[in-house]
């Protein structure tokens, strides 16, 4: 069963970027919060553009 406070509990406690192996890791949180701010920023560019600021 999937326990929903476990989860958070782990992803507040782990670091927001760690580097293991050779790779990255983010924690759930800030990768939510990353690709938040890319589907804001994605319809923002795309307008800038059309209107012909960009």
């Amino acid at each position: 069963m999937y326990d929903r406070r476990l989860d958070e509990q782990t992803s507040e406690s782990s670091k927001l970027l760690s580097y293991k192996d050779g790779r990255f890791y983010f924690s759930k949180k800030t990768e939510r919060k990353i690709f938040f701010a890319l589907t804001v920023a994605v319809p923002i560019v795309y307008i800038i553009s059309e209107i012909g600021w960009f």
